[in-house]
């Protein structure tokens, strides 16, 4: 397992992403992964001992400009983010290791957040040469996702990959062509969740694949939520 992090921001907590040989035990453990997440969102009450309130974690500098299109074709950028806290997450539909664990627990938060209109959820494809808006309007309605609370974004591969490497600091790379994996794996990205607030600074990370870390997201997301709230 590589730190996809460390040479990017050495204050943000590593990011896993995951070689070849891991992505073959996610395939196999990976219905086990999703079900005992989810259970461990709903126990997810509060933040741990130790753990700090979301308005005392540092904020990065805002996310540099950005210029992507939705699922319906529509342009997204910066802007968009304004007075809206903001979930992430870094994927691509042919993805056959962590992508789909990650979506799922998306579409977990998705629920969690149904009541609350201020906390929104996007998911940026990292192989858009295949994932166009219509694939990922179909990938979207195949996961329940609710136009108005979870959007899918797509856009120029150098500009995903600016916008990943320079924005949200998480490595995201082409798979090497001696490895095996290459056909089904083409691309190595991280599999962190992150939390942006409404002035569009990147808030927390959080490992997909940790049901207490994504715990910790959903009561964060709630407190750097109410920063905004009069």
């Amino acid at each position: 397992m590589v730190d996809a992090m460390t040479t990017l921001d050495t204050n943000a907590p590593s990011s896993p992403w995951l070689h070849p040989v891991a992505l073959m035990l996610f395939a196999a453990a990976g219905a086990a992964l999703v079900m005992t997440g989810a259970r461990g969102l709903r126990g997810a009450a509060g933040l741990p001992a130790g753990v700090p309130a979301a308005e005392k974690m540092p904020a990065t500098a805002p996310l540099p400009d950005f210029g992507l299109v939705d699922s319906a074709e529509r342009k997204f950028t910066r802007k968009d983010l304004a007075g809206k806290t903001w979930i992430f997450d870094f994927v691509f539909t042919h993805c056959s290791g962590p992508c789909p664990m990650m979506s799922s627990r998306m579409g977990e938060l998705q629920k969690q957040f149904a009541a609350n209109p201020a906390i929104r959820l996007a998911t940026i494809t990292v192989d858009p040469e295949r994932d166009t808006p219509r694939h990922l309007a179909q990938y979207a309605k195949e996961l329940g996702a609710r136009p108005d609370r979870w959007i899918f974004l797509t856009g120029g591969k150098e500009e995903i990959f600016r916008l990943s490497k320079q924005g949200f600091r998480l490595s995201v790379e082409e798979n090497k062509p001696e490895v095996n994996a290459t056909a089904t794996m083409p691309l190595l990205h991280s599999t962190r969740l992150i939390l942006v607030d409404s002035q569009s600074r990147v808030r927390g990370y959080y490992d997909a694949t940790d049901a207490e870390a994504v715990g910790r997201l959903m009561s964060d997301a709630r407190s750097v939520g109410a920063e905004d709230t009069p």
